[in-house]
């Protein structure tokens, strides 16, 4: 399962835009790769089974990890699968 490619918010707070899915090279688990929106420069994987956990959000009511704030278009996965154009 893929998440979406988009921008979520993290249950303590922090925008994330996620990047891709991806596999481990030896348990080929998947891992979502994502990017921190408040703080420039860092880069993220977490397994998908963590990232789909459920959690107790602040206000005590229990949500995904994650949950989508919205879409983007752009998936970088979709365009490193494709391979280059030959001019």
């Amino acid at each position: 399962m893929d998440i979406a490619p988009g921008i979520y918010e993290h249950f303590k707070g922090g925008r994330y835009r996620v990047l891709m899915t991806a596999s481990h090279t030896e348990t080929h688990e998947a891992i979502v790769v994502y990017v921190s929106l408040d703080i420039l420069g860092e880069v993220w994987a977490r397994p998908l089974s963590v990232w789909n956990e459920t959690v107790q959000w602040p206000d005590g009511f229990t949500r995904p990890r994650f949950i989508p704030v919205r879409p983007v278009q752009f998936s970088l996965s979709s365009s490193l699968a494709e391979p280059p154009s030959v001019r």
